[in-house]
């Protein structure tokens, strides 16, 4: 279970749609220090290595490292509706993994 705030949306604004046009999907890693990406392109022959510390958050909540496999075009899309006074909430309740 987690839940991070994130005021500064241009950490993800700007960074999620790139890395969409190298992979399809995702499997980010939550734990208490950051949120990483470390994955091959379609292709194999290169690798997307992406982290956002938890120091960048304004809350930042991790009860137990997490695993989300997200795509990548759908968290384009969500992210292209973000203003810049926006503040993005990501929560996950209840038990993964």
């Amino acid at each position: 279970m987690f839940k991070i705030t994130l005021s500064d949306t241009r950490l993800l604004v700007n960074s999620i749609p790139i890395i969409a046009e190298i992979i399809d999907e995702g499997i980010f890693n939550v734990d208490q220090n950051s949120i990483s990406l470390l994955t091959p392109d379609r292709t194999m022959f290169s690798v997307v290595d992406f982290k956002i510390l938890s120091t960048a958050f304004d809350e930042y909540k991790v009860d137990s490292p997490v695993t989300l496999g997200l795509n990548m075009g759908h968290l384009t899309n969500v992210l292209k509706r973000v203003k810049q006074k926006d503040r993005l909430v990501w929560r996950v309740m209840g038990k993964t993994n």
